[in-house]
């Protein structure tokens, strides 16, 4: 059954097919309602799902309010929600198009990084100690690409919690490469100097070095050894237990400790307060644990050197100094995609061509 109505210029149209909702839709002319009817009585014809006029005002600020609400996320991923509200906010999800995907995409990429200073206004003030005016950044592709996964996630899911169809612009609009790699390899005396560096910081000097240690002796990435409760630390068969809700990769996996590890985590058990649960509980997030580390890092002179660097610097080890399979060293890295681990592999020939020669 199809009707419909013209009020003030405007024409309403309305379907009605048994076993379905009620679809409503308004249009500036009886040739545009015409046409929706049309497309939309085949849709229905092929099974296929229609949105509802309610549906089709459902905007992205809707649906990560609805988000927040169910999911809960943790702090680094409303900050990449926020991105996505302040750029889509009053659109309507059913509205991004492939092009508009793109032209964020595009836009974000040359997109310069604001500096930060200190100053209420930001305007005043001393400089923040990792401030360099004199030097302009772009986001990185790696940064771009999380946010463009943050945007297909919440259209995936809310159009999946409040059941209506959306187009796959994803199909069309790529994310930045995946081919990001981090050449930058630590080097003994290099790590020296970050522990040294430590001990300039105003708080907790011993328990940087201790986070330093566990990341660049164990591969655990920043989330995942902040969530690290003492119940996950298994001293008598020297084993961490990463659950599967704290893993990136949302799989649970057992990280063995190396003798340094099983040191640390033995004395900071026996020096943690009672009530404490956290194993590093002295920062709340991945965040600001990376923010804090740069200040370590220039005052050691190690440049452009990353928190995550730890763990590249750890599977290198495990490369170089054991004997174990890919799959045994992914066991514990917790990488899933081959590939990306397939780039430490040539460490391995370049070492046993040292043998030969």
């Amino acid at each position: 059954m199809t009707k419909l109505q013209e009020r003030n210029g405007r024409y309403t149209a309305r379907v009605r097919k048994a076993g379905f909702p009620t679809y409503t839709a308004t249009f500036d002319s009886a040739k545009e309602a015409e046409n929706w009817v049309i497309t939309t009585k085949a849709a229905l014809l092929q099974g296929k799902q229609v949105a509802t006029a309610k549906q089709l005002r459902y905007t992205f600020a809707h649906a990560i309010q609805d988000y927040r609400e169910h999911c809960n996320p943790k702090d680094s991923e409303n900050y990449k929600l926020n991105i996505v509200e302040a750029n889509f906010g009053e659109l309507a999800i059913v509205n991004l198009t492939a092009p508009m995907l793109a032209e964020f995409i595009k836009k974000f990429l040359n997109t310069d990084v604001k500096q930060k200073v200190r100053g209420k206004d930001g305007k005043g003030g001393k400089e923040h100690p990792l401030y360099n005016g004199s030097v302009k950044r772009k986001y990185s592709d790696s940064h771009v690409r999380k946010v463009y996964f943050t945007i297909k996630k919440i259209m995936q899911w809310h159009s999946g919690f409040r059941d209506y169809p959306i187009a796959d612009i994803f199909a069309v609009v790529k994310p930045p490469s995946t081919d990001i790699k981090r050449d930058r390899l630590l080097t003994l005396p290099e790590l020296d100097r970050i522990y040294a560096a430590c001990d300039k910081m105003y708080v907790n000097q011993k328990s940087w070095k201790d986070a330093i240690l566990l990341s660049t002796e164990s591969a655990l990435r920043s989330g995942e050894q902040l969530a690290l409760l003492w119940s996950d630390i298994e001293l008598a068969t020297r084993r961490i237990h990463v659950r599967k809700e704290v893993s990136k990769t949302k799989k649970y996996r057992d990280v063995p400790m190396t003798s340094p590890v099983y040191e640390m985590l033995k004395r900071r058990l026996a020096e943690r307060k009672q009530d404490e649960q956290r194993v590093f509980p002295e920062w709340s997030n991945s965040n600001a644990l990376a923010h804090r580390f740069k200040v370590i890092v220039k005052n050691a002179g190690l440049g452009d050197y990353k928190w995550h660097d730890n763990r590249h610097y750890a599977v290198t080890n495990l490369f170089l100094k054991t004997s174990m399979r890919d799959t045994e060293i992914a066991a514990i890295s917790g990488h899933t995609n081959m590939t990306t681990l397939r780039r430490y592999t040539h460490l391995r020939s370049e070492e046993l061509y040292k043998k030969l020669w």
